[in-house]
């Protein structure tokens, strides 16, 4: 393992990705929208149709009023949103600050469904605290429901969750001995 305090590994957001989610967010909204509309106006005999649609659509809406934030963030961001190092790690989305391996206790790669995630416990949780008030929410409620005190989501990053997962697990065991 390196000595240097430069990164081992630098990860950003693949805008490609996050370019086509947001084109994909808005045809599907677009498409439902216009499904309504052609309903409303050509008038369909029995009405629980419409109401289907109807609650569809805001159900489209209101996905993609918090979706779209996020994968425009993701597109319009620059420079690494996490970095790992010999001697710790940094989640921008989580603190500026590099998180030392020392202080995590433990280390977990997860997988639902398609979304994998590096799930990180840390030794003494109020040492590290996240740099955001919605950050510590979220790590507060993660960890009220067993969950870690950080969890980095891996999809949408220019490098696979393989990658990242191997880099941190080798660089975690590396402090721990």
């Amino acid at each position: 393992m390196q000595s240097t305090d430069q990164p081992v590994l630098a990860v950003s957001y693949h805008r490609g990705k996050a370019l086509f989610a947001c084109i994909a967010l808005l045809v599907l909204l677009l498409v439902t929208a216009a499904l309504l509309y052609d309903a409303v106006e050509n008038g369909v005999p029995d009405s629980r149709p419409i109401r289907a649609l109807v609650v569809y659509t805001a159900v489209m809406a209101v996905t993609s009023a918090l979706a779209l934030p996020a994968f425009a963030m993701r597109l319009l961001s620059s420079g690494p949103v996490l970095q790992l190092g010999p001697h710790g790690l940094c989640y921008h989305r989580w603190s500026a600050s590099m998180v030392p391996w020392t202080a995590v206790s433990r280390l977990e790669g997860k997988r639902q469904f398609a979304q994998h995630s590096l799930s990180i416990w840390l030794a003494d949780p109020d040492a590290w605290p996240a740099g955001s008030a919605a950050a510590r929410l979220v790590s507060r409620l993660d960890r009220n429901f067993g969950g870690a005190d950080i969890t980095i989501p891996l999809s949408g990053l220019d490098m696979t969750p393989q990658s990242i997962l191997e880099v941190s697990h080798r660089s975690w065991v590396e402090t721990q001995r």
